[in-house]
């Protein structure tokens, strides 16, 4: 009796660590690719590893199993049969979801479309913030640039130059009481 027991206290703690609740279940398609490498990569201590790989040979369709403890950037890479690692990858929330990415080998990264995690949206939406800052940041580079180019001692950013203050800061409306509650009045 106490053999079955034991045995059954095995097979029922066995089971209960073997859930997949923490498991994410990566599927898609990448039209176009006959042969290659799909790479699943993640940032770890700094450097981007590969979690997993998948090797195409005619059947573009790819499944990965992970398990995700919690929701984390992952990437999607390709690999040419030449050995070639293409430049563009495919960033996206991971967690313990089944998730669909579907794309197109000739513009891997620009072409997807996630589905299934509910951090894609919040990414996108960050990605995009991010990108207005960095373009921004190009059209500086770009004006400085043309004004030494033309031999300018000045480059001229955008407004008229005459700027004026849109808000108050709170040390400032402080200073303005005290100034006015420490003015002498006329009592006339």
């Amino acid at each position: 009796m106490n053999k079955y027991l034991t045995v059954l206290t095995v097979l029922i703690l066995f089971t209960a660590c073997s859930s997949n609740e923490d498991k994410m279940t990566l599927t898609g398609n990448v039209k176009g690719l006959k042969k290659g490498t799909l790479l699943l990569q993640k940032i770890q201590d700094s450097v981007l590893v590969s979690i997993d790989s998948v090797l195409v040979n005619g059947n573009s369709l790819f499944s990965f199993k992970e398990t995700i403890l919690e929701p984390e950037i992952y990437y999607l890479n390709v690999r040419l049969e030449n050995g070639i690692l293409k430049d563009d990858r495919i960033s996206f929330f991971a967690e313990s979801n089944p998730i669909n990415i579907s794309t197109t080998l000739t513009n891997f990264a620009i072409d997807a479309k996630i589905t299934g995690s509910n951090n894609q949206e919040k990414y996108k939406t960050y990605k995009k913030i991010i990108d207005r800052y960095s373009d921004r940041n190009l059209e500086l580079i770009e004006q400085i640039f043309e004004a030494k180019k033309k031999k300018k001692s000045t480059a001229k950013f955008w407004g008229t130059g005459n700027s004026k203050r849109e808000a108050m800061f709170v040390d400032d409306l402080a200073e303005a009481v005290l100034f006015f509650l420490n003015k002498k009045t006329n009592k006339n």
